[in-house]
């Protein structure tokens, strides 16, 4: 019995809520305008070629082209890439660092920041699960302009500063048990959407116990969190002409833009909970919010803040 197969067999006895699993102590997260303009897609069969608005220092703007293709089978219909897949990109990523081996359930684990092996229902799971599937089956090449390759570090020269793959890369072995589904994932390369933030210098990284926050971790928490992390990190790098993130930029971002009243000042608690948890970290010297229809988070940057 070979590697693979005794950890599917150790899965299949224990269930996927055991882990062998090394725990990441820092999460990763990309912040780049490429990623942002991907992970909001609609992607079908027919490539579809794109311009980003990243910041180099070539005159060209980096270009991109993604689809549904998998190892050359026709695929036919379309998906939206969202933020939820973001999130678990950024999980997958920060687990590859230390593991080869992952299930749905580290992956939701890393994205709301346990640390300790917690349970992880099967409703979270499937969600994993499905987006996994998705990013599997979306191919993407990002090309940087050739000017910017020429005069840049040893890595993006070496690539020609062309980054492709699938969203994400892996083998998937999974089983019906007395315990439910359970799911193996071998990963086999690092997501190519993290490998070109990381040779731009574009990942910002965390402590993982910076993601456990007080709130029930439902997919909502888990993408208002890393929407405020990633605007919050922008404003602490200079990165934002203002230090304030409009509610209906939040609710945007968690598609509650005509949302009732009720559920979007739901969200307004949350985030308040969140960042009161952040406060801790000096992530932030200070905010104040808004909740005014125009309103938002006032947020006093930590220029010096180290994740």
């Amino acid at each position: 019995m070979n590697k693979d197969e005794q950890l599917a067999k150790q899965y299949f006895q224990e269930g996927d809520q055991f882990t062998l699993f090394m725990t990441p102590t820092v999460a990763q997260k990309m912040r780049s305008g490429v990623v942002d303009d991907i992970m909001t897609r609609e992607i079908t069969s027919q490539a579809v070629d794109f311009e980003s608005e990243e910041i180099t220092d070539a005159a060209e703007a980096v270009t991109s082209k993604i689809m549904l293709s998998y190892e050359g089978i026709e695929i036919t219909g379309k998906v939206q890439l969202t933020p939820f897949d973001r999130e678990v990109i950024d999980a997958v990523a920060t687990l590859s660092l230390n593991n080869e081996y992952v299930t749905s359930s580290t992956i939701y684990r890393v994205m709301s920041g346990k640390t300790k092996g917690e349970y992880v229902g099967p409703k979270q799971k499937a969600r994993v699960i499905e987006s996994m599937d998705k990013c599997a089956f979306s191919k993407l090449t990002i090309r940087l302009p050739e000017a910017f390759v020429e005069t840049h570090n040893d890595e993006i020269r070496r690539l020609d500063g062309v980054y492709s793959g699938q969203l994400l890369a892996f083998e998937k072995v999974t089983a019906n048990s007395s315990k439910g589904l359970i799911d193996v994932y071998k990963l086999l390369a690092v997501p190519a959407l993290f490998r070109y933030a990381q040779s731009m210098g574009k990942i910002s990284e965390f402590p993982i116990t910076m993601l456990d926050t007080p709130p029930a971790k439902t997919e909502r928490t888990i993408l208002l969190q890393g929407y405020l992390l990633r605007r919050i990190d922008a404003i602490n790098r200079k990165e934002e002409p203002l230090s304030k993130i409009m509610w209906r930029d939040v609710y945007e971002a968690l598609s509650m833009s005509d949302a009732v009243r009720q559920h979007q000042k739901r969200v307004r608690e949350t985030a308040r909970e969140i960042l009161d948890y952040w406060q801790k970290y000096e992530f932030f010297h200070s905010y104040r919010m808004d909740n005014k229809s125009n309103g938002g988070i006032l947020v006093t940057p930590n220029y010096d803040f180290q994740g």
